[in-house]
């Protein structure tokens, strides 16, 4: 299983993407925002955490990226964090 913090997702524009989010949801909660969405061709949910107020259109596409030492990994059995 794969594991990403919501906040350890970012936007970003041009080339730096890594995967793209599709918008479901935005929950503005004064000093963040949560956007819901899926990603991918199984459309996997994922939430990204931007700090302030920020608006976007359901099914809007975001471009996203996570640095690589941000990513966790689990057993799918045991559910631990893989070294």
């Amino acid at each position: 299983m794969l594991g990403i913090r919501p906040e350890d997702l970012v936007l970003v524009e041009g080339n730096g993407s890594n995967s793209n989010l599709s918008v479901k949801l935005v929950e503005q909660l004064g000093a963040d925002t949560l956007v819901h969405g899926h990603f991918g061709e199984d459309q996997t949910d994922m939430t990204i955490r931007l700090s302030g107020i920020r608006h976007f259109d359901m099914g809007e596409v975001l471009a996203i990226h996570v640095e690589a030492d941000k990513i966790h990994l689990f057993d799918p059995k045991t559910e631990k964090r893989l070294d």
